[in-house]
């Protein structure tokens, strides 16, 4: 974190803004020209504080964090240089932090609620549809007459995919179009069709999750208790319920087989930054890249 940081302070504007639309960092710090000499001179300096509102929470945390570590700067140079006298403290040496939100100003909590409830049920219903489908088949035993049918494996996990899929775009859209935008007047930024192909993909990797589900289990009962262990480990390590940062090491290495965490990526950075491909192209590959791992699995 602290190299990132120290990276981003030698960077120009449109990187350091191109670093917040790719969701690389959440907050940058700018020190001005002359900040030094400034705090030296006349004990009173400001920095700017930049942070990533799409994640209100975590913007407010990241801008405590930046005007503590300040404060705490300004005092520990104030007594290396003999100015923190008791009893002088409007004397002793100040850093403002200017703070500024991008994307989400108002720091409005319901954007971030409302697409996260939106993700995490789109998450629940494609990972169930197709392994409930599929088990289903197995229940009524007409899995095997599919089987010995021309059809191949392949065209009968495509028909279960495909259908579900659908489902869930549509229900998708009707939520962004009918509850969240005129409801919680999420401001629209992004491309309609980059979204659609985003969650398009998603589903595809979440329905490989539903399956791998069904190949282990033989009942709908097995498949719902199953879908209940699975779901909590993809949600807490997407990065929704808790910053990655905040995980250990090895836990952040796992956080990587988790397709919810590169569809949060997308999704804030194309509905609230109005992100496009070429800033998000990586997090395309390794969503892409995951759902062709499941569903080889």
């Amino acid at each position: 974190m602290h190299q990132r940081l120290a990276a981003m302070l030698r960077h120009s504007d449109p990187e350091m803004e191109a670093l917040l639309d790719e969701g690389t960092v959440s907050l940058i710090l700018v020190i001005p020209y002359g900040f030094a000499r400034d705090l030296a001179e006349k004990n009173h300096a400001e920095v700017q504080a930049i942070s990533d509102g799409t994640l209100s929470n975590t913007a407010l945390l990241a801008m405590g964090y930046a005007s503590q570590i300040a404060q705490e700067f300004a005092l520990e140079l104030g007594e290396r240089l003999g100015r923190v006298v008791p009893g002088t403290e409007h004397l002793w040496p100040q850093v403002q932090l200017k703070p500024r939100v991008a994307y989400n100003p108002n720091q409005k909590a319901e954007w971030f609620a409302s697409l996260i409830e939106l993700f995490s049920v789109i998450t629940l219903v494609a990972i169930l549809l197709p392994a409930a489908a599929m088990v289903r088949e197995k229940e009524r035993g007409t899995i095997e007459q599919l089987l010995v049918t021309p059809i191949t494996p392949v065209e009968i996990m495509l028909a279960k995919v495909i259908s579900m899929a659908s489902i869930v775009l549509v229900a998708s859209a009707l939520s962004l179009f009918l509850v969240i935008y005129p409801i919680f007047g999420l401001p629209w930024r992004g491309d309609l069709l980059l979204y659609t192909v985003a969650t398009a993909l998603y589903v595809f990797s979440a329905t490989g999750v539903g399956l791998l589900i069904a190949t282990v289990c033989r009942t709908l009962p097995q498949t719902i208790l199953f879908l209940l262990m699975v779901i909590p480990p993809i949600l807490f390590l997407s990065g929704s319920w808790s910053p990655e940062e905040a995980l250990p090491t090895g836990m952040r290495m796992v956080t990587y087989l988790s397709p919810l965490k590169y569809y949060l990526t997308i999704a804030y950075g194309i509905l609230l930054k109005g992100a496009g491909f070429r800033q998000l192209w990586q997090h395309f590959v390794g969503l892409t890249g995951l759902g062709l791992l499941l569903f080889g699995c």
